[in-house]
């Protein structure tokens, strides 16, 4: 298993879909681009990855290696803490980032909403969250190999 396909798994167990409706959540979220990071101008919108389930996939990744810094409590100078919020019905992820004291939400979005003929905008009626743990599991699973 990659760690692409540890982020389709999450995007798709998010929602708790069934087989038939999965494939397109995971096409709908993971195909979300990079659009900015609300706090800091300065820093690329696309840092974590240029669309959702890039993102996601190298947090996968990373988070495992920083393991420190994301067990660390949140008075430590190192502490690093990530959080994933999915909303629905217009597809939209944020992940944020708390880093050096700082947060640092990278927002992931579809540019243009062809059904309602104009931009997204946010809609709170449906949400998905998850931390570091889980980032954590899976990804260190994936990096021993799951099947051990």
């Amino acid at each position: 298993m990659t760690y692409r396909d540890g982020a389709h798994l999450i995007i798709a167990t998010a929602w708790e879909a069934n087989p038939k409706d999965a494939v397109a959540l995971v096409t709908k979220f993971g195909q979300l681009q990079a659009l900015q990071v609300a706090e800091d101008s300065s820093i690329a919108e696309d840092a974590l990855g240029a669309t959702f389930a890039e993102a996601l996939a190298n947090s996968l990744e990373s988070v495992p290696e920083h393991r420190q810094q994301f067990g660390a409590h949140e008075d430590n100078p190192d502490h690093m803490s990530l959080r994933v919020v999915m909303r629905q019905p217009h597809s939209e992820a944020d992940i944020i980032l708390h880093k050096d004291g700082r947060k640092h939400t990278f927002q992931y979005r579809q540019h243009w909403d062809r059904d309602r003929g104009h931009v997204a905008k946010g809609d709170l009626s449906r949400s998905a969250e998850f931390t570091q743990i889980t980032l954590g599991f899976v990804g260190e699973s994936i990096a021993d190999g799951v099947d051990r």
